[in-house]
This record gives structure tokens, C-alpha cells and sequence, in this order.
């Protein structure tokens, strides 16, 4: 290898066209240049791999980055990979330059945590990004700040594709040790499991914890210790470092940041459902489905609230809330979300007063559980309940 580094790489040529021109970050597994394309004149970001890596880690990451190219092409939340290849025992892989800043400085600049419409819009863009690799079987399995760029535009981009992998591949590297960044990748990554899409989910939630607090999920120590941590502890909700952030849009980052990956969205498109209605959508009316007001009577059936919200965070209908109003109802899919057939027309049957509300199976094709037993005749809901039908999950708060 050619232990070019640093200063020395300033003015150099790499791959017979791109020319170096000044160092834009510098990092444990590799440094950034800003360059140009020496035949095109456009301005292009060159990736030098670290010199201690061996020579397939360097061809399987040089590898994996042409893979993502084919979906990258014209994709405004990821970054294409151009070129890539070695050259005196160097890896470099070549992208399209782009002005902006990375997630970590647009926070640091901020002073402080973002808004939460901005946060959530920024966290969406990255989970869109993710998304588009997950529909070609791959996951990033690196994201953190520092490969998350937010164009001049306010519009986030995915880079750095070189550490995916094969959905339901071991997170292994080809010397056997976890690939990632501690603090950003899930439990399962860094106990080198197998990881999918979920891995990415985690990296997202953890992305939005940061935005949100403007703190690191676990920050201290060193790489075994950040790791430890997010194995066995759970992480302080982010309502306790910011308390103007509403409670839904931390359930459902805490929701993301779940440690089994079981109990996290199971993909891109529902994460983002669980995230855009928070800052868009009021509750609605579980009687009538209409939107509703927490703690006024429904505007459409008039129904006075009980007290209880039902929070849903999986399948069709994450991202809603349902205020639970007084009254003997049945609900289905005409108030939950119509043309939704895995919901039945009628789902469940509710009796809510002022001093319990119970849940009843209503004959539904896919049986209503509350706390995992089916709900064949009605069963109470309180705090923290979870009741469950097909794909569908939600908590029940008390308010």
C-alpha cells in the first residue's frame, strides 16, 4: 500500500482522472476529499479508505458501493457512487460533490435541538433513503451524522453505501469483526447477528434522538461501553431532556430505538408513517373515525372523550391516534381506515364510562388481543395496554 495520506494527497491524480483538492473530513475508517473530475471539470467527493485495512475489505466495500449505484442514479436522498476502485494499494471510491453540512454540524450550528417539524422531516428524508436500498435487498448498516449531508436546500442525503450489506447477512466484515459505528448501530449489529432493514430502523431513531435533544444516545466511555450500554439499558426518554417535544413523536422514537427489533417498525414506509401524521395530523374520533380534539367532545358525533387515547405504532394504521370516546360502539374499518381490507368492517366492539374502558373481538377476521390474549369477550384497557389485530398495534395512554 501506498501510505499517500494527508497533505501529500493534495494535487494528487486518483484513478486517472480525479484530481484531490482539499481534505474535507478525516475519519477512524477513512478520509474525505473535496476533488474534481479532471475530464468533466465537475466537482466530485473522493473517499480514501483507512491503510490499515486489508485488501478484500477494501474490494468488498469498493464492491458494495457500485452495487447501490443502480438505485442511487436520480434518487434525491442518496448519493450515487460514480467511480470506485485502488490504485497503489489505496481504495477510493468517487461521488458527486454537494454543498451542505452534515446532520451533526446543522445541530452544533443550531445551538440546540431542531424543531420538531424539521427534525421529523429531515429524519423521513433518510428513512426514504434507506428505503430505496431495503427495496434491493441491502442494508446500509452505517448511519450516523456523519453520512447523513443536509443539502443548502434543507433536504437530507444518505451517503457512504460502502458498509452494506445482503438483508439477513451476519454484520461480519471479512476479518470477522462488527462493521458500524458504535452509539448509531442497533444491539444485533454489534453483536454481529444477522441484521435487515430493522438494523437501519434503530440507526434512524437514533439519528432522530439526536436532533430532537440535541444529545448522543449513550456518549462516554469507550467503543465496548457505548455498545454495552445500548445492549442492557434503555435510553432516557427524550421528553426528559426536552420537555417542548410532543409525547406522541417520542413514543414513536423510542418506538424505532427498541432493543429487540421485533417491537420496531418493520420497515422504512412504516417508520415514516409512524413519523408524519405527529406534526401533521390531529387525533381522530375512534366512534366516527372524524378528526377529534383531545378532551373536547367529537365535533362530527358529538361523543364525549373518556380519558383514554389509542396509539397505534405498526401495520396499516401507525402513526394515528384515536381519542377513545364514551359509549357502546363497534369500530372497523369504515372509522379506522377505509378500503384497508385487512381490517375488518367491524374490527371490535367498545364499552368506555367514565370509570373503565373494555375491548371486545367483534368477529373479526383477524382476532383483537389485548396484552397477547384474544379479546373474546370484553376485556379492560388500561395504561400501557397493548391490543393488537393482524399488523396493527397500539398503546392505550390515559390522559
Amino acid at each position: 500500500m501506498s501510505g499517500i495520506a494527508g497533505p501529500a494527497m493534495i494535487g494528487r491524480v486518483v484513478l486517472g482522472r480525479y484530481r484531490t483538492e482539499h481534505t474535507i473530513a478525516v475519519g477512524g475508517q477513512a478520509t474525505l476529499y473535496k476533488g474534481v473530475d479532471t475530464r468533466s471539470g465537475e466537482p466530485v467527493a473522493i473517499k480514501q479508505l483507512s491503510l490499515p485495512r486489508s485488501e478484500p475489505a477494501r474490494s468488498e466495500e469498493i464492491g458494495r458501493a457500485k452495487l447501490v449505484r443502480s438505485i442511487a442514479l436520480g434518487h434525491p436522498n442518496l448519493i450515487d457512487t460514480v467511480d470506485g476502485g485502488e490504485q497503489d494499494g489505496d481504495g477510493y471510491l468517487v461521488m458527486p460533490f454537494v454543498e451542505g453540512r452534515d446532520l451533526e454540524r446543522v445541530v452544533r450550528d443550531n445551538g440546540g435541538p431542531l424543531r420538531a417539524e424539521v427534525a421529523v422531516s429531515l429524519v423521513t428524508d433518510v428513512l426514504r433513503g434507506a428505503g430505496a436500498l431495503h427495496k434491493i435487498g441491502l442494508v446500509h448498516r452505517d448511519i450516523k451524522p456523519g453520512n447523513v449531508l443536509v443539502t443548502n436546500e434543507s433536504r437530507a442525503v444518505l451517503i457512504d453505501p460502502g458498509l452494506c450489506t445482503r438483508l439477513g447477512c451476519p454484520s461480519l466484515s471479512s476479518s470477522t469483526s462488527w462493521v458500524g459505528t458504535a452509539g448509531w448501530m442497533p444491539p444485533e449489529q454489534a453483536m454481529t447477528r444477522r441484521v435487515d432493514e430493522r438494523a437501519d430502523i434503530y440507526s434512524c431513531g437514533a439519528l432522530l434522538y439526536l436532533v430532537l435533544t440535541a444529545n448522543l444516545l449513550a456518549d462516554g466511555g469507550d467503543t465496548q461501553e457505548i455498545l454495552d450500554a445500548v445492549s442492557t439499558s434503555d435510553p432516557v426518554p427524550p421528553r426528559d431532556i426536552n420537555p417542548g417535544i410532543p409525547g406522541s413523536l417520542e413514543s414513536a422514537c423510542l418506538r424505532m430505538l427498541a432493543r429487540d427489533p421485533r417491537d420496531r417498525p418493520g420497515s422504512a414506509e412504516e417508520a415514516i408513517r409512524l413519523l408524519s401524521p405527529r406534526a401533521q395530523r390531529p387525533p381522530r374520533c375512534l366512534r366516527c373515525g372524524r378528526p377529534s380534539e383531545q378532551g373536547k367532545a367529537c365535533g362530527e358525533c358529538t361523543a364525549r372523550p373518556s380519558g383514554s387515547l389509542l396509539e397505534f405504532d405498526r401495520g396499516p394504521l401507525a402513526g394515528e391516534l384515536f381519542v377513545v370516546p364514551l359509549g357502546i360502539y363497534s369500530v372497523g374499518r369504515d372509522q379506522l381506515k377505509p378500503n384497508e381490507h385487512e381490517i375488518s368492517r367491524k374490527q371490535m366492539d367498545v364499552r368506555c364510562t367514565r370509570r373503565a374502558c373494555t375491548i371486545a373481538d367483534a368477529g373479526s377476521v383477524n382476532t383483537v388481543t389485548v396484552d397477547g390474549h384474544a379479546a373474546r369477550s370484553h376485556t379492560p384497557i388500561t395504561q400501557g395496554s397493548r391490543i393488537r389485530f393482524g399488523s396493527s398495534a397500539a398503546t392505550c395512554h390515559t390522559v
